[in-house]
């Protein structure tokens, strides 16, 4: 009988150790980044970052909207990049790609598990998140996939940039 108490308290002690051991590595690491680390520095020089999630089969013309952002207006209001989903293989295949359609702008890799969408309720890609330069969330849509929705996109993402409407968040 003494026997199975002092084994039933090992246990206890085994568990409630690897209970803390566990809370104490996931506080240690840090949580995932919205924004690529080449894109978080240059945010504060442009009021707004805009972020496409994809992956890689999302190259073959689902994410031609961005183009809109190579506009004069929208070049000085908005810091592009991108977040493919997949490692680093597939986020430099995916730059190649983006540069190929005339869209060379920087590229993060992050896991399928960890993008920033699966808390926005975003299960399927491409879509877009816009942060301002304090990286508060603007925008979030999934892309655009008709020229309805590239109208209300494209009226949308001019209302960010309305003077009047920048003057009355501040």
């Amino acid at each position: 009988m003494r026997g199975r108490q002092n084994v039933l308290l090992l246990v206890v002690i085994v568990t409630v150790l690897a209970c803390t051991g566990y809370v104490a590595c996931s506080r240690a690491q840090p949580g995932p980044r919205i924004l690529p680390v080449s894109a978080a520095q240059s945010t504060s020089s442009t009021p707004f970052h805009a972020i496409v999630v994809f992956q890689p089969r999302d190259c073959d013309g689902r994410i031609d909207f961005m183009h809109v952002f190579a506009r004069p207006r929208w070049r000085t209001a908005f810091t592009t990049s991108a977040l493919v989903i997949g490692g680093p293989a597939e986020a430099q295949a995916a730059a190649q790609a983006l540069r190929a359609r005339g869209l060379p702008i920087p590229v993060s890799a992050v896991g399928s598990r960890s993008h920033p969408g699966m808390l926005l309720g975003y299960a399927s890609t491409p879509y877009l998140l816009v942060m301002d330069n304090q990286d508060r969330l603007r925008m979030a849509l999934a892309a655009p996939s008709s020229i309805v929705e590239m109208r209300a996109f494209e009226r949308a993402a001019e209302g960010l940039l309305d003077p009047a409407m920048q003057a009355g968040d501040r």
